[in-house]
């Protein structure tokens, strides 16, 4: 094989090193859309009490990390309304949110990144009155509300809920939301 053989070939894997890549990237990115968009669809399935979200209020949506979905929902649901309300939304460090939990008590829905989840935060969370929700499979074990769940495999996305603790803050989940969930209750 000659010197221009070769750096063709050489030329050929560096291209298909840089397509794979790109293609990863649109497959997760693709992902992320997806996961947000139905965080939305749960968000619309969701009754607060009028003591919690007033008639007039905007829901209050808290984004703990700084993983790609969470610049996403920010996009996604700052220009969004939910039951005629517009949405409202916060990215929160943790630090924030561990140091004046009282401020936060405002917020309807909470998204948790999965590597912020600790112990710490979630003695936390059980003192909160949001909808907890998140995208990793053992958030429901770990003591999370709703889980959306993407399994690339097939392409599917499925939800976790854990009926108990949402009812525990007194908030309604549609049973048209519910037939297409896993419920758990831990």
């Amino acid at each position: 094989m000659n010197l221009a053989q070769r750096l063709g070939v050489r030329q050929l894997l560096v291209l298909i090193v840089l397509l794979s890549t790109v293609l990863c990237y649109a497959d997760k990115e693709r992902m992320y859309n997806i996961k947000a968009s139905y965080i939305y669809n749960v968000m619309k399935f969701v009754t607060w009490t009028d003591e919690r979200l007033p008639v007039h209020e905007n829901i209050q949506v808290g984004l703990l990390g700084d993983d790609p979905i969470v610049d996403i929902l920010f996009q996604q649901l700052s220009r969004r309304q939910v039951q005629s309300r517009n949405i409202s939304v916060h990215k929160i460090k943790v630090a924030e949110y561990l140091s004046d939990s009282e401020k936060m008590q405002y917020l309807h829905v909470i998204y948790i990144s999965k590597e912020l989840f600790t112990e710490d935060l979630k003695a936390h969370l059980t003192r909160s009155s949001s909808l907890l929700l998140s995208s990793y499979h053992n958030f429901i074990a770990d003591g999370g509300m709703i889980s959306i769940i993407y399994n690339a495999d097939d392409d599917q996305v499925g939800l976790d809920i854990n009926l108990q603790a949402v009812q525990k803050q007194e908030m309604i989940i549609s049973s048209r939301l519910l037939d297409i969930a896993s419920i758990n209750n831990h």
